[in-house]
């Protein structure tokens, strides 16, 4: 069997702060003219994608980039395997304020509730 290897986030080099999923409830500290990536994952198999739900005033409209989180060794990607879903956005002003992002699940009939959320706090100087 072919092994499969973790790839990393395809965010932009120059930002200045990488916020990881595993920071759900963080507040970070930026400044005026920074770049912030948010890296989520997300498993195309399961229907589920991240999006943007609030996001502050002072934070610009992101770029969302996506790519596998895991391919084959040899760099195939895995079908139906985890993909990132990087958001990044340009700080344009000082303030204080909350990026949420949510993951609806596969479509159920009726259901908008979403399967997961991720909020951090962002204070631009």
């Amino acid at each position: 069997m072919a092994q499969a290897v973790d790839l990393p986030a395809p965010t932009p080099e120059g930002v200045a702060l990488r916020i990881a999923a595993d920071q759900n409830g963080a507040v970070f500290v930026t400044q005026t003219g920074d770049q912030v990536a948010v890296e989520l994952i997300s498993n195309s198999g399961t229907g589920g994608a991240w999006a943007l739900s609030e996001q502050p005033a002072f934070v610009g409209e992101p770029a969302h980039l996506t790519a596998p989180a895991r391919a084959l060794l040899g760099g195939r990607p895995l079908m139906g395997a985890r993909r990132w879903d990087v958001f990044v956005f340009a700080i344009t002003g000082p303030g204080v304020g909350d990026l949420l992002f949510t993951k609806l699940g596969p479509a159920r009939s009726g259901d908008s509730t979403p399967a997961e959320t991720f909020r951090v706090t962002i204070t631009a100087q």
